[in-house]
């Protein structure tokens, strides 16, 4: 895992965000934070496995198959609270010693929550993020990232995907005209490649919503009118991924975590001034991403040590 098993100093050198920096000999990075350690734990409780698929179509163990030359754009679903993208980010980092950029729903790199005196998100959050490259979701960021071939990290469903309602579980919630996406990636001849990841929405199942988002915002007290308060003004990616995180209660045996990672789309013939070219790419990658996601669900079941409770 990241924390404790991977020399940080020599990851980002290899990555050039250290250019000039010593390396040191290390057993790795511990994890000295509160919020660090939260999520190893959460990461040895989940104990995710990762997949790829290669040229001919199978799936493999690992991300060996995940392309990563020139700047890539990785997408896929957000699961509830969005602790698959510190996974995802973290294993590239173990596996394939490659610093991904994940862009961020902008309120999570605040030094101060628009929720506080609310411990969410927890303590040292930002900071931790800012630390492995997250930067603010939006184009531009995604522009100079790829401009200067970074290996983006982006869920189109955002904020609305992390505090999904009730009932909404593997369900995506992306902008149905999202196709700059594409048109941004085509620009700059960027690799697509689709992903999905399953568990995390089980992690707090439906028996365990006290309120979802939409019935926070609509209660008629002042918790309610806190929360519209805060949040009002906040800026918004996709429709309504307002920053309420769900009353909840996690399950007593939550499920492990899957990761799939599909094979590329490739940009270079694609036309960014063409919106038809670009509406039907969007719309092939998002396909994509569903399939793998009841692929997912449907092969989990293999594994023994799925479920915990069994």
């Amino acid at each position: 895992v990241l924390f404790d098993a991977a020399n940080l100093l020599d990851v980002f050198a290899d990555n050039g965000l250290l250019p000039s920096a010593p390396r040191r000999a290390s057993n790795g990075v511990t994890a000295t934070t509160p919020i660090e350690r939260s999520m190893l734990a959460a990461r040895r409780l989940v104990s995710p496995r990762f997949f790829s698929t290669a040229a001919d179509g199978s799936v493999e163990d690992g991300l060996f198959n995940v392309p990563s030359e020139g700047p890539v754009l990785f997408v896929g679903n957000h699961q509830l609270f969005g602790l698959d993208g510190v996974h995802i980010v973290e294993e590239f980092l173990r596996e394939r010693r490659l610093a991904l950029t994940p862009l961020v729903y902008p309120p999570l790199l605040a030094d101060e929550s628009p929720l506080a005196p609310l411990p969410y998100p927890l303590p040292g959050s930002a900071a931790m993020l800012r630390r492995f490259g997250g930067e603010p979701a939006g184009a531009k960021t995604l522009i100079a990232a790829l401009k200067r071939g970074a290996k983006a990290l982006v869920f189109p469903g955002g904020a609305r995907e992390v505090f999904k309602r009730k009932g909404e579980a593997y369900t995506l919630r992306w902008p149905s005209d999202s196709s700059a996406l594409v048109r941004i990636a085509a620009k700059f001849n960027a690799t697509i490649i689709p992903f999905a990841g399953v568990g995390g929405d089980e992690f707090f199942g439906n028996e365990a919503y006290a309120l979802d988002t939409d019935d926070l915002l609509t209660m008629d007290n002042r918790v309610g009118e806190f929360l519209r308060n805060r949040t009002e003004s906040l800026v918004s990616l996709v429709d309504g991924d307002t920053f309420v995180p769900p009353l909840m209660a996690p399950n007593a045996a939550p499920r492990r975590n899957y990761y799939l990672f599909g094979r590329p789309f490739h940009t270079t013939a694609v036309d960014p001034a063409n919106a038809d070219a670009c509406d039907a790419l969007y719309g092939a990658v998002r396909t994509q991403v569903e399939l793998q996601v009841e692929y997912l669900l449907q092969r989990r079941g293999d594994d023994p040590y799925d479920d915990f409770v069994k």
